[in-house]
């Protein structure tokens, strides 16, 4: 939790561990990257978090807003 004197409206998160290939083998730290890290953020007590995706989950061809619900590609 964060210190509660500090008032946090929004959390954006740009941290990644981004290099696909090494991320294969060093599973282990990209796992505490872009796993841990973000359910860490969620679990903040902040209201909004936004994660910022890169086009190795979406494949950047969308023509409308992304949402959560939608299928990664």
């Amino acid at each position: 939790m964060f210190n509660s004197s500090i008032d946090i409206n929004c959390i954006i998160n740009c941290a990644a561990y981004n290099a696909v290939d090494k991320a294969e083998d060093d599973v282990e730290i990209a796992t505490k990257i872009n796993v841990d890290g973000p359910k860490n953020l969620a679990l903040s007590g902040v209201n909004t978090v936004i994660h910022v995706s890169t086009d190795y989950v979406f494949d950047g061809t969308a023509h409308k807003p992304l949402t959560p619900l939608d299928k990664t590609n």
